[in-house]
């Protein structure tokens, strides 16, 4: 696993960018940004699900949490990608957020299918 996660012969993204302060800055901010809204939208999705009666089953709010969580750790490590090459690191959380995303994406249809069967059944 660590010859897997070993950066040698990989270059930073910065050098990809010239190192242009502007650019590298834009870029920073932007991805922080984004990090610190869906960690906060994590937070809240969390306390939703804690709450003693959420509005929808607790594993909804738990699913959107890990999918909105991922996908902050990504941007966190696009940012972390300009000073060192972690590029397999990165590989990995993308994974893991696309099998988060496509089961959280997949859920709310399966919510729907069953309202809309108990619906028809009534």
């Amino acid at each position: 696993m660590t010859g897997w996660l070993n950066a040698d012969g990989l270059t930073p993204h910065g050098f990809c960018l010239s190192w242009d302060p502007a650019l590298m800055t834009a870029v920073v901010f932007g991805n922080a940004v984004i990090s610190i809204a869906y960690f906060s939208l994590t937070v809240i999705l969390v306390f939703a699900a804690l709450a003693p009666r959420p509005a929808v089953p607790r594993w909804v709010y738990w699913s959107f949490a890990t999918f909105i969580f991922c996908c902050g750790v990504s941007h966190v490590l696009d940012d972390l990608t300009l000073w060192y090459p972690i590029y397999r690191i990165q590989a990995a959380v993308l994974c893991i957020t696309a099998l988060v995303s496509v089961f959280a994406a997949v859920m709310p249809i399966t919510i729907w299918a069953t309202h809309e069967a108990d619906r028809w059944r009534r």
